[in-house]
């Protein structure tokens, strides 16, 4: 089953900041921005941001 583009975007995310290519106090892109870049809707990008904000990250 493939994943789905919000947890895809969520991974990618998650993946910048464990890396430390988006450390403490950067600015993660906006939910227009995710959108644009991933070619989705904004409830996809906000999902995605939603992920982050359960996990803590």
């Amino acid at each position: 089953m493939p994943t789905r583009p919000y947890r895809q975007i969520a991974d990618e995310l998650r993946q910048q900041i464990l890396s430390g290519r988006l450390a403490p106090g950067d600015r993660v892109p906006s939910e227009n921005e995710l959108a644009a870049q991933h070619g989705v809707a904004g409830e996809t990008a906000r999902a995605a941001l939603g992920v982050l904000a359960a996990e803590g990250a």
